[in-house]
């Protein structure tokens, strides 16, 4: 008999966009980042982002002190934490952003693509623990 998946708050994550050739279209950064979010609210993480804000001088801050390049998301759940840095498939870490995953370390740092989204990200979200690779 199989074993039926529930779902946290009953929300099921979204299936990714396709193409009309029946691939995974490419994704922004921000879409990627909304995709996450989504579903691990759906997981039943706790999920926090740092928007940029213009300021009246026309540039761009996130009005957070500290130093530069932290991750991208902060979740949380049952006792386990995760920094979750995310790019696009081609985008690359910038040396703060470096910077902190050493800090960090492995144990709870990880760099997220949507290219990954079926072999790292999702299982992990989903419950599994699946060590992400760095690059």
């Amino acid at each position: 008999m199989a074993s039926k998946v529930v779902y946290a708050r009953g929300r099921k994550p979204a299936a990714p966009a396709k193409n009309a050739r029946n691939r995974i279209a490419p994704m922004t950064e921000d879409q990627f980042q909304d995709r996450v979010m989504k579903t691990a609210k759906a997981y039943g993480w706790m999920v926090v982002h740092f928007r940029k804000a213009m300021r009246q001088s026309g540039k761009y801050s996130t009005p957070v002190q500290g130093d530069n390049g932290s991750p991208d998301l902060l979740l949380a759940r049952n006792g386990v934490v995760l920094w979750a840095e995310l790019k696009s498939d081609t985008g690359r870490l910038s040396p703060e952003q470096t910077e902190w995953r050493d800090a960090i370390g492995d144990g709870c740092w990880r760099l997220w693509r949507p290219r990954d989204w079926d072999t790292l990200v999702l299982p992990e979200l989903a419950g599994g623990r699946v060590r992400a690779v760095v690059s």
